[in-house]
C-alpha cells in the first residue's frame, strides 16, 4: 500500500469521524455546549489559516485577526445599514472577499519585497489590526465605535444547523489544507520557508508566491469572520484586535504550528480554557495573555518593540497622549544615549564582548539601580 493511498485513507477516516461528530453531538449534548462548540469550530478555522502561513510558510502573521474582523464587520455593517435579504447577504460576502483580498495584498506587498525577512513581515502585520481597530473606533454609528454593532437581523437557522455548518466547514478547510500541504504547492511553501535564496536562484518569484499565500489564508480568515457574525449577530472591535491575534498565535503554537490537526486541537483547547478561566479565574486568564504578549515582545526585539510599538499603541488609544516627565529628559534619555555610544567600541572591537566588559556592564547597571533607589527614598 503506497503512501498516497494511506494519506487518502487517513483523510477519509478524519472526514467520517468528523461527520459522525456533527450528527451525534447536537442530539447528545446540551444546547449551551452546542452553541459554544459552534464558536470554537469557527475559531479553529481561523487558527488553521494562521497555521498554514506560519507553520508551513514560516511567516508569523498577526493580521489574521484583522482579516477576521473585516469579515465580521462587512456582514454587520451591510445588514445594519441595508437590512437582511438575499442581495444584502451576497453584497456582504462580496465585500468580505474583496476588502480582505485588497488589504492582504497590500500587506503582502509591503512585507515581502525582495530581500525582506520573516521578522520584518511579522512587524508589518502587527500594524494591520491596530489600524483597523482605530478605524472602527472612529467610525461613529456606522461601525458602532467601541460598542460595536449588535441586534441586526441575520440568517434564521436552527442552532443544530449552525453547528453542522461550522463543523462541515472546518472539516472541508482541514481536508483541503491537508491535501494542499502534501502536494507540490505545500512543498513549494515549505521550500520558501527553509531556503528562500535557493528558490530565488531557481527562478521562483518568492515575493509573489508569499503574497498569494497571504491572500488565500486571509480569505479563509475573512470567511470565518463572516460566519461568526452571521451566527452571533454581533460585531465588536475586539474581533479584529491585536490581543485577539495573540490568542491565535497561542492556539497554533500550543497545537504545533507545523500541523493542520495540531492547530485545530490548539484552538479548541484554548477556547475551552478561556471559557473556564475567564469565568471562574478571570485574572489568571488575563495573566496568561499578558505573559504571552511579553513573550512576543521579546521574540520580536524587546527594546524596539517596547519603545515604538507599545508606546505608539498607548498614545493611539489615549485621547490626550502621554505626558513626558522631566526625569526622562534630564536623566533617562542622556543615559540611554551614553550607554548606546559606549556599546559601539565594545561591540565593534573583535565583535565579541569579553568577560571584563560584561562585568563593567553589570557594575554600571548596579550603579544605575542604586541611583534609582536613592532618588526615591
Amino acid at each position: 500500500m503506497n503512501e498516497r493511498l494511506l494519506n487518502y485513507l487517513g483523510l477519509g477516516v478524519v472526514a467520517v469521524v468528523g461527520i459522525a461528530f456533527m450528527i451525534l453531538t447536537p442530539r447528545l449534548a446540551e444546547l449551551d455546549a452546542v452553541l459554544e462548540l459552534t464558536v470554537y469550530m469557527v475559531m479553529a478555522i481561523l487558527a488553521l489559516s494562521l497555521a498554514l502561513i506560519w507553520g508551513y510558510g514560516g511567516i508569523l502573521c498577526f493580521g489574521q485577526s484583522a482579516f477576521f474582523g473585516i469579515g465580521v464587520y462587512a456582514l454587520a455593517i451591510t445588514f445594519t445599514e441595508y437590512g437582511f435579504g438575499s442581495w444584502q447577504a451576497l453584497a456582504a460576502l462580496g465585500a468580505t472577499l474583496a476588502i480582505t483580498a485588497v488589504v492582504a495584498a497590500l500587506t503582502g506587498w509591503l512585507s515581502f519585497y525582495p530581500g525582506s525577512t520573516p521578522l520584518y513581515a511579522s512587524i508589518v502585520s502587527l500594524v494591520v489590526p491596530i489600524v483597523l481597530v482605530q478605524i472602527l473606533y472612529s467610525g461613529g454609528t456606522f461601525t458602532g465605535s467601541s460598542s460595536g454593532l449588535v441586534g441586526f437581523e441575520t440568517f434564521d437557522l436552527e442552532f443544530e444547523t449552525w453547528f453542522r455548518l461550522a463543523g462541515l466547514s472546518l472539516i472541508a478547510v482541514a481536508v483541503v489544507a491537508l491535501i494542499a500541504m502534501r502536494s507540490d504547492t505545500g512543498r513549494l511553501l515549505t521550500a520558501l520557508r527553509d531556503n528562500d535564496a535557493r528558490c530565488t536562484y531557481l527562478g521562483i518569484n518568492t515575493s509573489r508566491a508569499r503574497i498569494i499565500v497571504l491572500v488565500l489564508t486571509a480569505l479563509v480568515a475573512g470567511l470565518a469572520g463572516f460566519g461568526y457574525a452571521a451566527f452571533g449577530a454581533v460585531a465588536a472591535p475586539e474581533n479584529a484586535s491585536f490581543t485577539f491575534g495573540t490568542r491565535l498565535v497561542i492556539m497554533v503554537a500550543l497545537g504545533g504550528r507545523g500541523t493542520v490537526v495540531g492547530a485545530i486541537v490548539g484552538a479548541l483547547s484554548i477556547e475551552v480554557a478561556s471559557a473556564y478561566l475567564s469565568g471562574s479565574l478571570p485574572y489568571v486568564w488575563e495573566l496568561i495573555i499578558g505573559v504571552a504578549l511579553i513573550a512576543i515582545g521579546n521574540l520580536l526585539g524587546s527594546s524596539v518593540y517596547n519603545i515604538l510599538f507599545i508606546l505608539g499603541v498607548t498614545c493611539l488609544v489615549s485621547p490626550d497622549g502621554l505626558p513626558v516627565g522631566p526625569s526622562l529628559i534630564r536623566v533617562d534619555i542622556p543615559l540611554m544615549t551614553a550607554v548606546a555610544l559606549l556599546c559601539v567600541p565594545v561591540f565593534v572591537s573583535g565583535r565579541r564582548v569579553a568577560r571584563i566588559e560584561g562585568a563593567l556592564f553589570v557594575a554600571a547597571y548596579a550603579a544605575y539601580l542604586a541611583y534609582l533607589i536613592l532618588t526615591r527614598i
